[in-house]
């Protein structure tokens, strides 16, 4: 996982792009998952890539219905906007995380019709699905040829392990969570071809730049895959990574812009006087971010907080 980037007096500093808050540092996410958790928002690192790439897949898949499949609150108000209104939001069970959704309906069984959706995004909620291939199967029929499906698991190396008759005290134990039915492996893009989705894995660190992962707290490595219909156009790779990782950058700065300004330079002590106040973590960021590789390359685009000071 990410840390969070370093002030200069060596406490931690994060920015979340899915609320736009700088913290000091990241709370533990589930399982005591260190440096995690958005202490403002609750966005995990998924949800923090996420929104840095949202307009980017939106882009990718055309315009046209968004699904957003059991809407959490961190991205649905962001996916809302990405889609320009053509959003649809469902979930199972809303109640039982008090989810806001437009039809309360079963990924199984999808109340839309045949290639009617432009993109989904589906973080998270397979592992739930005690009949996972029936969802995938919906997945790929509602979504139209050149569409995009966005879909994140829990995956680990080796075998998927999964029993839906399992106890919770087993769920717990095996799959790290009393809700989920299975914890996937080496044979989940099996799983989506056999539903007639071709899947291509990203991960961030391949589209993002380190500075910005550092910033954002977004873990490199976690694995998303982006599934097309088979037999629609492959999609290409090169140009999406490249406008994922520009557009992050573009929205990182952008943010970090709106703190700036919502946070004035503190006043130089005047001498003789108390020891200097220590600097808003909003400016720590910014010089911090003019000194690495990232403000070196990004002048053109760091210009708009340089007028601003």
């Amino acid at each position: 996982m990410s840390a969070p980037a370093a002030r200069p007096d060596g406490s931690k500093v994060v920015l979340c792009p899915a609320c736009g808050t700088v913290s000091k540092d990241l709370g533990p996410g589930p399982g005591g998952r260190p440096s995690a958790l958005c202490r403002h928002c609750g966005s995990l690192e998924r949800h923090r890539f996420l929104a840095l790439a949202a307009a980017a897949f939106r882009a990718a898949a055309g315009p046209g219905l968004l699904l957003d499949v059991a809407p959490s609150r961190q991205l649905s108000s962001l996916l809302r906007t990405v889609a320009n209104g053509a959003y649809v939001a469902i979930d199972f069970d809303p109640a039982a995380d008090g989810r806001l959704v437009d039809v309360q309906a079963s990924l199984t069984d999808i109340p839309l019709p045949d290639r009617s959706v432009a993109m989904i995004v589906c973080s998270h909620v397979l592992e739930h699905v005690p009949d996972d291939r029936r969802a995938m199967h919906e997945m790929a029929r509602v979504l139209v040829p050149d569409g995009l499906l966005l879909v994140l698991i829990p995956w680990r190396a080796g075998p998927t392990d999964e029993d839906p008759s399992a106890t919770e005290s087993e769920r717990l134990r095996r799959f790290g969570q009393a809700d989920h039915v299975r914890y996937y492996g080496d044979d989940f893009e099996d799983r989506l071809r056999d539903a007639g989705l071709e899947p291509t894995v990203m991960q961030p660190h391949q589209v993002i730049a380190p500075d910005v992962l550092e910033v954002t707290g977004i873990a490199p490595d976690e694995k998303l895959w982006l599934c097309r219909r088979s037999g629609s156009q492959i999609l290409d790779m090169g140009t999406l990574a490249e406008t994922v990782g520009r557009q992050a950058t573009s929205q990182l700065v952008e943010a970090l812009r709106q703190v700036v300004a919502r946070e004035p330079e503190p006043e130089p002590p005047r001498e003789p006087g108390p020891a200097p106040t220590p600097e808003s973590t909003a400016h720590s960021m910014y010089r911090r971010l003019r000194r690495t590789r990232l403000g070196r390359q990004s002048a053109a685009l760091l210009r708009p907080l340089r007028r601003g000071r």
